[in-house]
């Protein structure tokens, strides 16, 4: 009961029995005020290093997302980039399509219009979150 007495009136336990307390010496001031300050440089250093560790973590998850992303487009751009790379290595000439096949003209499935821009998106935000993660100096 006493405790919680004393958290209510932000005074220690021993000042509510009616303990007197002296006044602290300078030097043993001064010697807590440097340990102080000892412990929060510590703490500092293990604060930078856990927010560094963190950004690596963080950069590597974005270019991982960012490489990802590319493979995926590269994979559902791959059907209409075929036929184009297909014409130009192609030594015939003249015929626009139906002769030998159906045209090299950019279509994109009902599947891939949804995923094409998805991808797009994705990308962009990997490529800003790598951005945003880099060393500040």
């Amino acid at each position: 009961m006493l405790i919680q007495i004393a958290d209510y009136f932000q005074v220690s336990v021993g000042q509510l029995l009616g303990e007197t307390t002296d006044q602290p010496d300078t030097a043993d001031t001064e010697w807590q005020v440097a340990e102080i300050a000892a412990k929060l440089e510590l703490l500092n250093a293990q604060f930078a290093l856990r927010s560094e560790k963190n950004r690596r973590h963080w950069r590597m998850a974005w270019s991982l997302l960012c490489i990802g992303s590319l493979l995926a487009l590269l994979f559902v751009l791959l059907p209409v980039l075929k036929p184009m790379v297909s014409t130009f290595t192609s030594s015939q000439s003249g015929v626009i399509g139906g002769a030998d096949g159906p045209t090299s003209i950019f279509l994109i499935s009902s599947t891939n219009g949804i995923v094409f821009p998805v991808l797009v998106v994705v990308l962009f935000v990997a490529v800003v979150g790598i951005i945003l993660t880099r060393r500040k100096r």
